[in-house]
């Protein structure tokens, strides 16, 4: 829904389905972007704290705020890239997001 935090949680496998711990593989840097078109409209980085690596989980775990997510209604598309010194920068996955207008409000 817009304008409640949002967490998304990327399970890493190898070509075997087999998970990948993230902590792993040398991850030097994420970020995961909600766009409309070319537009981006709300993103979130490792370097910012937004993106962790959960060893534990096998697992990328995206983190946006209700602030960043309060504007958004509608389909959009997302990307996680990330960066390895062995594969250099990698899409690991893309697709479309569907958020729902806010008709509540909590406070």
């Amino acid at each position: 829904m817009a304008g409640d935090d949002l967490e998304i949680r990327i399970v890493l496998e190898d070509q075997d389905g087999a998970p990948i711990d993230p902590t792993s593989i040398g991850i030097t840097a994420a970020k995961l972007a909600i766009m409309e078109g070319s537009t981006e409209r709300a993103a979130v980085t490792l370097a910012s704290g937004g993106i962790t690596l959960d060893g534990d989980a096998d697992a990328i775990v995206a983190r946006f705020t209700q602030r960043a997510t309060e504007g958004l209604a509608g389909v959009y598309s997302y990307e996680l890239e990330i960066v390895t010194p062995t594969y250099g920068v990698v899409t690991v996955i893309a697709g479309e997001i569907h958020i729902h207008p806010s008709r509540v409000a909590a406070t």
